[in-house]
């Protein structure tokens, strides 16, 4: 697990239970690869895994994610996105059926 600065896109969506949006930030998969998107329930660190990786070497899933969920305690400690997306007014934990996108910046994440 490496710190590394990474591009991430800033996307909303509208929560199922109130139906405001509510911003989350995102890896993007794509021509560059397939990416999926950790975030850390109290330390909000993020967290970016390499889906191709996890393919060609076969590594366990679980394996993978290990230093994360010891860094952040547990394994429940970590949200998906966009599958585990928490609404920032309501608290909803959601999964988006469409998310709009709204810009991209850089961030520090630990890359897996």
């Amino acid at each position: 697990m490496k710190l590394k600065r990474l591009p991430i896109s800033h996307c909303h969506a509208n929560c199922e239970r109130c139906g405001l949006p509510t911003e989350f930030r995102m890896f993007e998969s794509g021509a560059g690869g397939d990416f999926v998107t950790y975030v850390a329930k109290v330390t909000r660190d993020l967290y970016r895994l390499d889906v191709n990786k996890v393919r060609s070497t076969g590594t366990n899933l679980k394996d993978i994610l290990s230093p994360a969920y010891e860094r952040e305690g547990r394994a429940e400690f970590l949200m998906e996105i966009p599958k585990q997306v928490q609404c920032k007014l309501c608290g909803h934990v959601f999964e988006p059926t469409a998310c709009g996108l709204d810009g991209e910046e850089f961030v520090d994440a630990y890359e897996l």
